[in-house]
């Protein structure tokens, strides 16, 4: 998940200008570096060296959670798509939910195919303007309710603190997208393809598609609505 961790705080830097993310996303090179080798030794089975990545890896996400204050600048959207599956299978018997890491690994390659897509369009300023004046935050609220349970109260209760539908702070938050949209694709275009990724997972015996842990196709859909952006320096949980 560092590889789309790194992106997300890339992406953030630009659209929020905060300097909190541009200070974290330096981190990403040594992310990189320590993920593709303990993928390489856990292929291998070189056990010491294993647990030597592990350590690494787990400091240098310890240095960044340790400058923000909070852990979020260690988690991007993969983890949302992991704790929103939680929250459903604490609040619905019927829903499926699977380690934390396994469903990070399977929400970074969702996150692949949603900067992919990004890279194959552009925003649109008037398409934008009239869904944020249409917006019904209290339908919205419902929605949250029952897609995710008792679980939506805390993330409801976040979103009205922070004014995150304020038409103002979203319209700024589009100058900056649409101003900035050629650096945005062009910080996506290195992220490695969801093939490649999705066979180094297979390779470890890794689950690559969301029906392998009970999920169906509206169920992932619905989940990537649920955290959107705000103007907080680091993008809050939806927990």
């Amino acid at each position: 998940f560092f590889i789309t961790f790194a992106k997300d705080r890339s992406s953030v830097h630009i659209v929020i200008k905060s300097l909190d993310s541009f200070i974290l996303t330096s981190l990403h090179i040594l992310f990189h570096r320590v993920i593709f080798k303990l993928t390489l030794h856990l292929i291998s089975g070189t056990q010491h060296i294993i647990c030597y990545c592990v350590m690494e890896g787990l400091i240098i996400s310890g240095i960044a959670a340790d400058y923000a204050g909070v852990s979020r600048p260690v988690s991007g959207v993969e983890h949302y798509f992991s704790h929103v599956w939680d929250m459903r299978a604490l609040a619905f018997p019927e829903a499926s939910a699977d380690l934390h890491g396994i469903q990070c690994g399977l929400g970074t390659l969702l996150s692949l195919r949603v900067y992919a897509y990004l890279q194959t369009v552009r925003p649109d300023r008037k398409r934008a303007l009239e869904n944020a004046s249409a917006f019904d935050a209290e339908d919205w609220n419902r929605s949250l309710r029952t897609f995710i349970g008792p679980g939506a109260e805390a993330m409801i209760a976040g979103e009205r603190r922070e004014g995150k539908y304020d038409l103002a702070k979203h319209a700024q938050r589009l100058e900056r997208i649409l101003s900035s949209w050629d650096e945005l694709c062009r910080i996506m275009a290195p992220l490695p393809a969801y093939e490649e990724l999705a066979s180094l997972m297979r390779s470890l015996g890794a689950p690559t598609d969301p029906a392998q842990l009970g999920l169906d196709t509206q169920t992932v859909r619905t989940t990537f609505t649920c955290p959107k952006p705000s103007d907080c320096t680091v993008p809050p949980r939806p927990m």
